[in-house]
């Protein structure tokens, strides 16, 4: 099964008036007491090109089949009541629908929100989006809330923030060496070195911080700042995330049965404050893999550590898939050499997004840093 959206196009129209007219969706979008007709909906899809030009309407295809409406918009041009947006460009709008009774519940709402956010990355400006369904219409509250949206009760709507934009690969500057990697079967490659933590690992007894959760946050707060760190692909695009979040190895604390447990955290810019929200995810977690941490997210870092050995060397499991960009980066045992401690260090990454020199550059940052703190 394929779900894609094509734009709408007039041979539809007569679909759409009768999805419109079903129970399950007059319900939700018929409100005469706002003086809200299906007949205003279906006036808005007949002259898209003109007085309605501002909002992208496209039906939702199961394998080429039609099976839903969905359109986004500027909220800027629309003017609604239910909002105050600053500025034109940053703040966009959905609206969907399945157009049958019988394909509800499969999972198609789910994946229409994707496709429509994915369109809104690609497309526009966009900061933010957000979505104001009647409370009481649970389906489609739950469906976006299952592609990462946030109810503000304050404003009284959904709001999910837009963290990522896709890269013009046709004016990258990296176009040839991208086309070049990806095609690769193994397109990943890893470095390994050593750093030296004399200065931080003082620092974090000095400050009564737990060294393994402090040397992810160094880790993520350097990746952060360095671009092709950040870069993803999907489906062969390349993304570019504002923000990356680690997701870690951890013995669990009942380490009789010598497994582990990979703990997700949001980074933030203190030092002291992740490595509280950190120690709080790991004593509440209770599964070894949180799938609602983890499911249909790559705006993430693999870390692991292993503390049991002092490596020279390190390679990572890996499913044979070139769009996996997210990258491993890892530590072992740290040792003193002469007056110095050393921290045996492995960074893993996709070559179509970041070369040698880009490595170099992070590890540079990342000494600084445990330097200087």
């Amino acid at each position: 099964m394929k779900l894609t959206l094509k734009p709408v196009e007039n041979s539809d129209i007569r679909q759409i008036e009768t999805w419109l007219n079903n129970p399950h969706v007059k319900q939700w979008l018929e409100i005469p007491e706002q003086g809200v007709y299906l007949t205003d909906w279906l006036n808005e899809v007949t002259q898209r090109n003109g007085e309605y030009s501002w909002i992208n309407y496209f039906i939702l295809q199961s394998d080429g089949q039609p099976i839903g409406f969905a359109l986004y918009y500027d909220c800027w041009d629309a003017q609604e009541e239910w909002y105050d947006i600053p500025a034109k460009g940053e703040t966009y709008s959905i609206d969907y629908l399945i157009g049958d009774a019988h394909n509800i519940g499969k999972g198609y709402g789910k994946e229409m929100i994707r496709l429509l956010i994915d369109k809104i990355k690609q497309n526009t400006t966009a900061k933010s989006i957000i979505v104001q369904p009647d409370n009481e219409n649970h389906a489609s509250c739950g469906v976006l809330l299952a592609n990462g949206f946030i109810f503000d009760k304050e404003k009284n709507y959904f709001i999910k923030k837009i963290t990522e934009k896709y890269i013009d690969i046709e004016n990258w500057k990296r176009k040839e060496h991208f086309a070049f990697f990806y095609k690769m079967d193994y397109p990943q490659y890893n470095i390994c070195m050593d750093l030296d933590i004399t200065n931080f690992l003082a620092f974090t007894k000095k400050e009564k911080l737990s060294f393994y959760y402090s040397m992810i946050y160094a880790v993520t707060h350097i990746v952060n700042e360095t671009e092709n760190f950040k870069y993803r692909i999907r489906s062969g695009k390349v993304i570019l995330y504002d923000s990356i979040h680690p997701s870690f190895t951890e013995m669990d604390s009942d380490t009789s049965d010598d497994l582990f447990k990979m703990i997700t955290v949001d980074y933030t810019n203190s030092i002291s404050e992740f490595v509280q929200a950190a120690e709080k995810q790991s004593k509440n977690q209770k599964l070894y893999f949180d799938p609602q941490k983890l499911i249909g997210r790559d705006d993430l870092i693999y870390i692991t550590c292993i503390p049991w050995i002092s490596f020279t060397h390190l390679s990572h499991t890996i499913s044979l898939n070139k769009d996996d960009a997210v990258p491993r980066i890892s530590w072992g045992k740290y040792y003193k050499n002469e007056d110095k401690v050393l921290l045996p260090f492995s960074v893993q990454v996709h070559h179509a997004l970041a070369d040698g020199i880009h490595v170099g550059k992070y590890i540079e940052k990342l000494q600084n840093y445990l330097d200087t703190i």
